[in-house]
């Protein structure tokens, strides 16, 4: 209950104007937020190496199950990486035109931010992009001034979550109950790390990205 709306909203609104329960509504924000990590991996890719090399990355993408297995279930995971791909290539293109580095910044943080407002987990990506700006801003931009843009992009929907957070969700089931010293205690126990190692090496020697997608993004 206390998760970001915007995926669930996107649904409710489209349920107010079809009717209760209709299911082509969450088919097609499963599809739009599908569409649209696909078609921003094209953009991103087409404007830095060519149509080419777009193509093949969206084939590298659709090729991956686990992508067509989210969208197809409706997982909030995907519209998370499309505002994921989005930010990142505002991010890229800030970079690379310090000219137009301010807005590209503002236009990474409202993706950003939007992420925030899809999924918990978008809010570390959110602070993660706050830092990069921190440690290396663009050419010729200060790290205020690149900080500002991101930020002004990033405010009102992180306002929005803040709101949301504060003033309607209730407290977060991971962390209801936890206390200093029972966090502590977990971070003592070594049986904790090991049942983490060993699923990390499931995740990379028993699935597509692990063996496949990893090594060819490292070649």
């Amino acid at each position: 209950p206390d998760y970001p709306l915007f995926v669930s909203g996107l649904v409710a609104a489209g349920w107010r104007l079809a009717g209760d329960g209709a299911t082509w509504v969450t088919a097609a924000v499963a599809l739009l937020f599908g569409g649209l990590a696909a078609a921003g991996v094209h953009a991103s890719i087409a404007a830095r190496r060519g149509r080419v090399a777009a193509a093949i990355a969206v084939l590298a993408l659709v090729g991956y199950r686990a992508f067509l297995n989210s969208t197809s279930s409706r997982y909030a995971d995907v519209p998370l990486a499309a505002l994921l791909v989005l930010t990142s290539g505002w991010l890229a293109s800030a970079y690379e035109r310090p000219a137009r580095a301010r807005s590209a910044l503002a236009l990474a943080g409202l993706c950003a931010s939007l992420g925030a407002w899809t999924k918990n987990e978008g809010a570390v990506h959110v602070i993660a992009v706050g830092l990069v700006l921190l440690v290396r801003p663009p050419a010729g931009v200060r790290r205020v001034g690149a900080l500002g843009s991101y930020l002004a992009g990033a405010g009102p929907f992180l306002a929005v979550l803040v709101a949301f957070k504060v003033g309607l969700a209730p407290t977060n089931d991971l962390v209801a109950g936890s206390s200093s010293a029972s966090a502590w205690a977990r971070l003592a126990d070594p049986s904790r790390y090991a049942t983490i190692a060993r699923h990390l090496f499931d995740e990379f020697s028993r699935t597509t990205f692990g063996s496949f997608l990893l090594p060819m993004t490292i070649a």
